[in-house]
C-alpha cells in the first residue's frame, strides 16, 4: 500500500507540474516510475522490469485496477471491481451501463489523475463463450495523447 501511495504522489506531482509547464516531463530514460506487472526479472533495468513514463505507469495501474476483484487486496477491501462475478449473471439491457458506472467510480476513487474519455463494454454470451470485454480510453493531466487498456473477463 505504501509504495502504491508513493507512486500516486509522484504521478500527482507530475500532473501538477504539467499544469504549470504544459507537459509531463518523463523523458529521462534513466529514471523509472514504477514496476511493470506482472513482475518479471529484467536485469537491464534493475532487478524487476520498470515503467519509464508516467503514461506507461498509469496504463499499468489502470489494468491492475480493472483486473483486481473487489475484496481481493489485503487491507483494501474496496479496491477493485466486481466485473468477474457478472460474467455468469443473466445478461440484461442495463448490464453494460452498470459496468461502465462501476469502472468510472473506481477510477474516480483510485486513479483520480486519469480522465476517462470512453468505456467500451462488449458482452458475449453463449455456450462456453461467456465473456465481458472492456476497453477504457483515457488521458492523463495535460497530455492529449489518448491511451487505452483492454481487459477480458
Amino acid at each position: 500500500y505504501y509504495s502504491l501511495k508513493k507512486l500516486y504522489r509522484r504521478i500527482w506531482l507530475a500532473i501538477l507540474l504539467s499544469n504549470q509547464t504544459g507537459s509531463l516531463d518523463d523523458t529521462n530514460n534513466n529514471v523509472y516510475i514504477g514496476l511493470k506487472t506482472p513482475l518479471y526479472n529484467d536485469i537491464s533495468n534493475g532487478y524487476f522490469a520498470s515503467t519509464s513514463t508516467y503514461l506507461e505507469a498509469a496504463r499499468d495501474n489502470l489494468r491492475n485496477l480493472l483486473s483486481t476483484k473487489k475484496g481481493e487486496r489485503v487491507m483494501q477491501p474496496n479496491l477493485g471491481l466486481d466485473i468477474h462475478a457478472r460474467v455468469f449473471e443473466p445478461i440484461t439491457d442495463s448490464l453494460e451501463e452498470e459496468i461502465r458506472q462501476d469502472i468510472s467510480q473506481a477510477v474516480r476513487v483510485w486513479l483520480p489523475f486519469l480522465t476517462i474519455k470512453n468505456i467500451l463494454v462488449n458482452v458475449e454470451e453463449g455456450f462456453e463463450k461467456n465473456t465481458i470485454g472492456v476497453k477504457v480510453d483515457f488521458t492523463m493531466g495535460n497530455v492529449t495523447e489518448l491511451s487505452s487498456v483492454q481487459v477480458t473477463y
